[in-house]
């Protein structure tokens, strides 16, 4: 019988760490021929469609108490990288709270995968559809980096990964997501959508998000506006939020919004949509979400 000369790799060895430090050791011992998993979806379908090479031994963090927990504190919500998409959008006080990041796991993927795929990994893919509600909610990133944890705005770091260059080695253990103030006067809103396919890592055509107070007197404040899609980085809108924030919402001010998201947005094309059309698409979204939530506030 003819021997194929198909070569096939040798499946990885699997490494299950109980702690932090042993997984950040393990990785300095294997080099870069290791690498960090945990539900391991992105990855495999990286390997599959030969974007990365599989590499000689995967580190499941799986098995570490604190990157697959949900820590609910006074004054934040940490969830471990580890956790599924499933597991954080279906706890009570997630949805209680942060509605908008539900709402975004929600629309990724099948169930199937999210009961697999992991927040964490979510977010290191920098295109994931969790991180539109993630900046709005002014999440921090917990990382380890062998000699000490580190603590990082996520808007910081999703600019950071945006560079050329730019290569993360640290290993994120968990977000933490400030919870909102119960003293505050008004009425808190938030605000996810998607527009786009739902498969598994096929990027969407646009992700937008908000969240901010109204109050009694139809006056905005402390509006947070992010909105990316396709193969660009989703990014706070810093300048759209300035505009809203200390005014009041009128059908002026909406289109002056309206061109701020499209001046600001960064956007490419590629075969499924136009720059143009994106930021066009993201700028009428925020916008109508926001009368939206005016109106039923009145």
């Amino acid at each position: 019988m003819a021997l194929s000369n198909e070569s096939y790799a040798p499946a990885p060895s699997v490494w299950e760490p109980d702690s932090i430090g042993e997984a950040w050791r393990l990785q300095q011992m294997l080099g870069l021929g290791s690498k960090f998993i945990s539900g391991g979806t992105l990855l495999r379908t990286q390997w599959e469609s030969g974007i990365s090479e599989m590499p000689h031994h995967l580190i499941s963090v799986a098995a570490i108490a604190e990157m697959s927990a949900i820590q609910i504190k006074a004054d934040e919500a940490v969830i471990g990288a580890a956790v599924s998409l499933s597991e954080c959008a279906k706890h009570p006080h997630i949805q209680a709270e942060f509605a908008h990041l539900v709402q975004a796991i929600r629309s990724i993927a099948a169930p199937s995968i999210r009961n697999m795929a992991t927040l964490g990994g979510n977010i290191i893919s920098a295109v994931g559809d969790s991180i539109p509600a993630l900046l709005v909610s002014g999440a921090v990133l917990n990382w380890y980096g062998g000699s000490s944890r580190q603590t990082e705005l996520l808007q910081d770091w999703v600019y950071a990964i945006s560079q050329p260059g730019y290569q993360e080695k640290r290993l994120l253990i968990s977000v933490s997501l400030p919870q909102m103030s119960s003293e505050r006067l008004g009425r808190y809103v938030s605000f996810y959508q998607k527009i786009g396919r739902r498969e598994a890592f096929t990027p969407s055509i646009v992700t937008t998000a908000f969240q901010g107070w109204i109050h009694a007197d139809g006056g905005l404040a402390d509006f947070h506006i992010a909105a990316g899609g396709g193969s660009s980085y989703c990014l706070r809108l810093t300048q759209s939020e300035a505009l809203l924030n200390g005014s009041r919402l009128t059908p002026n001010l909406l289109q002056q919004l309206q061109q701020a998201v499209q001046e600001q947005m960064i956007a490419y094309s590629d075969p499924f949509a136009s720059a143009a059309y994106r930021k066009k698409t993201a700028a009428n979204l925020i916008s109508s979400g926001l009368w939206s939530e005016l109106a039923a506030s009145s």
